[in-house]
């Protein structure tokens, strides 16, 4: 541990001069990314570009400082003169992790905290551990890998640089382009512990046995091994890994009450064009022992068509049930092949069952709280030839587990409807800013006409979680031509 302390200090003192840029850098970013939030109004229009360049100066400043402070040591080559030295592995490699949590993500996580509270949102919610977490495992660690099995900071650059453009293309390759796919529940959880997993093993062996031609083989086909879990996490049919853990999570017969039911011969509207290959064919389906007021969240549904000798089974895609029935996203092959013929449909509908709260209303101030976490702010921007149009911007944190919907009360005097503000539920990512904003919209679009359109109150109303379910449902007899539309 006195080892590992001594090696820190050392590449404090060597890093001086980068850590005192570093620091100013995400000073400035935490001053110029309020400036992009949704109400603030600022003359200077060369401000977004400038906060646009540091979001791209930052993360190379970060690879030139990992780079730095893995080659003081580098593990490449031979001949280092730290070899030399009693250096045992275990320090080396802490001494280094220390620097990167100490002087790369704790700064950044201060100043992400500093725009939390600069946006009246309590930084004490899950999403910020997450943010770090994901910029440990998605930036630095990787960036530190590269420095690992390279020896010069242009290797670095161009080895990171050309595994990030290969990365993008071949995930855009597998996941793009298949139309709407469900999001596989626990995948961000089950990928991290398998990231952290594989770093781990990757680090305690550059370091341990300095055998980087080995990392780099290894850091390869781990990667390739990553992409085809991707692969099956993401991609929804019916024996991928995503299908069994959406069945984990949403459990079969846990809400008996909650039914599907079909109602033939009931035209629910007109199918449309998905993508270039794939219908919106609505089917008068609904779901029967929903209580008032009660909502689907995170809604998916599987279908398996038979017609003849031909069957087609999708993959979980998102679903939503309206009034009008269930749409299917049907390939036009499959339509093709089966959509004019008396076919045999099942359905499996698996979703969490959500309630509302008691709405409650809180009074426009300048700032002001609301429930679900959120803190808004009340402007008057004078834009869209409105001269004293109140506007009022909520903010919430990266986290926002369930939806929360918010209604503006207007003045009487004002000639357009309220429109309701959905938050939706949102996991955050690693960008700079830790909030997202929401502006509460009033409904004006050009000047207010008879009086004034100033909001007065917001009602919140927060949904919570009640069950997670997974129904099936059975129709022996089924045309899809027939809701199709013309």
């Amino acid at each position: 541990m006195t080892q590992a302390l001594h090696i820190f200090r050392k590449d404090l003192l060597h890093q001086k001069v980068d850590l005192v840029i570093y620091f100013a850098l995400l000073m400035l970013t935490g001053f110029l990314v309020p400036t992009g939030w949704p109400g603030r109004w600022y003359s200077n229009e060369m401000l977004p570009l400038l906060r646009s360049l540091l979001q791209v100066a930052v993360p190379v400043f970060w690879l030139v400082m990992i780079a730095r402070l893995v080659h003081e040591e580098a593990i490449v080559g031979d001949r280092q003169f730290w070899t030399t030295r009693p250096y045992r592995w275990s320090s080396l490699l802490g001494a280094k992790l220390l620097f990167v949590v100490v002087c790369i993500a704790l700064p950044h996580f201060v100043m992400q905290w500093c725009l939390a509270f600069y946006g009246g949102v309590s930084p004490f919610v899950r999403g910020f551990p997450m943010s770090v977490a994901m910029h440990l495992l998605i930036v630095w660690i990787p960036m530190f890998l590269f420095a690992c099995v390279t020896s010069t900071l242009v290797s670095t650059f161009f080895t990171t640089l050309g595994s990030v453009v290969a990365w993008m293309g071949v995930v855009a390759f597998i996941l793009g382009g298949n139309g709407p796919e469900a999001d596989a529940p626990f995948a961000r959880w089950f990928l991290a512990v398998f990231f952290a997993a594989i770093f781990a093993f990757l680090l305690v062996l550059l370091y341990r046995k300095r055998s980087f031609q080995l990392g780099r083989i290894l850091m390869g086909s781990a990667g390739v091994f990553f992409l085809l879990l991707i692969f099956s996490v993401s991609k929804m049919s019916p024996a991928s890994l995503g299908t069994l853990l959406l069945k984990a999570r949403y459990r079969d017969g846990a809400a008996p009450q909650l039914h599907l039911q079909y109602v033939p011969g009931r035209f629910s509207g007109h199918a449309g064009q998905n993508s270039s290959w794939l219908l919106a064919v609505p089917v008068p389906i609904e779901l029967l022992g929903l209580p008032e007021g009660h909502r689907l969240h995170n809604a998916a549904m599987q279908y398996r068509l038979e017609a003849g000798g031909y069957s087609y089974t999708s993959p979980w895609r998102p679903t939503a049930l309206t009034p009008e029935g269930m749409t299917f996203r049907v390939p036009t092959s499959v339509m093709d092949h089966a959509g004019q013929a008396d076919a045999h449909l099942s359905v499996s509908l698996a979703a969490e069952e959500i309630a509302p709260d008691q709405p409650q209303t809180t009074a426009i101030r300048n700032r002001f709280a609301i429930p679900g976490g959120g803190s808004c702010d009340a402007t008057n921007p004078p834009y869209e030839g409105r001269s004293a149009a109140t506007s009022v911007v909520c903010h919430f944190a990266y986290s926002v587990p369930y939806p929360i919907e918010t209604d503006a009360t207007m003045t009487q005097a004002c000639p357009v409807p309220k429109v309701p503000m959905q938050v939706p539920s949102y996991d955050g990512g690693t960008g700079f800013d830790p909030l997202t904003h929401w502006p509460v919209r009033t409904g004006a679009t050009g000047p207010s006409r008879g009086g004034s359109c100033e909001v007065q109150s917001l009602t919140t109303t927060i949904y919570r979680p009640v069950t997670r379910f997974r129904t099936s449902l059975d129709i022996p007899s089924i045309r899809l031509a027939d809701y199709l539309g013309h």
